[in-house]
């Protein structure tokens, strides 16, 4: 293990890995870029304490939840403007988003809540949503293919199709809370990590899926 890079960057919440040496991080004080090979924040953005992020590397863009309920969508190069999205009865606490920046999953409580966005990130349609969970939902991610994982606090992961969004197509239960999901590049496998330990790695066939 080499060295560790600090940056005092204020109180942090949520971080992604934007490619390179350049991380995004979320919290308090909203948005900050930070350079690791400078050692240094090259960036800040004014937002309401930000409680979730997910990132599109392959086309700069992110999205951001913050304390507020409401998601902002940005491209990276123009932090300083973007698409606010609100409206939600609860606050978004988990969100999610495609490889190609096109589909956004947020997921507040118990429900899901699907966002389809066009090239310069604005709304394309009326968003999907739909009660994902029987328990509140504690994270959720997009693989490759724009299929979507989900946990929840009594352990079970579920997975659904970009193409049928009310109904889930499988279920992976495990016996404690699921605190990460996290897919592969090529969208065929998943790691699941609950509080009792464990890491799970779950071959999934997507041919099964569509």
């Amino acid at each position: 293990v080499g060295q560790p890079s600090t940056i005092d960057t204020g109180s942090v919440r949520t971080v992604v890995h934007l490619g390179g040496t350049i991380w995004l991080a979320g919290g308090a004080d909203g948005l900050i870029v930070v350079d690791v090979s400078l050692g240094c924040i090259d960036q800040r953005v004014k937002l309401p304490s930000i409680v979730a992020l997910a990132a599109a590397p392959a086309v700069d863009r992110v999205a951001a939840a913050d304390a507020s309920g409401a998601i902002h969508i940005f491209d990276m190069a123009d932090l300083e403007r973007g698409t606010e999205l609100t409206g939600y009865p609860d606050a978004v606490r988990r969100l999610g988003i495609d490889p190609t920046g096109r589909v956004i999953v947020a997921a507040a409580d118990d429900e899901l809540t699907w966002w389809s966005v066009d090239d310069d990130g604005r709304v394309v349609d009326e968003p999907d949503a739909s009660v994902g969970h029987d328990a509140p939902i504690t994270t959720c991610a997009i693989g490759a293919g724009g299929f979507v994982a989900t946990g929840d606090r009594h352990g079970l992961v579920r997975l659904w199709s970009p193409r049928l969004r009310d109904l889930p197509l499988a279920e992976l239960p495990q016996d404690d809370e699921i605190t990460v999901l996290s897919w592969n590049q090529r969208g065929d496998r998943l790691a699941i990590g609950t509080t009792g330990g464990k890491v799970i790695l779950a071959d999934i066939a997507i041919g099964d899926l569509l």
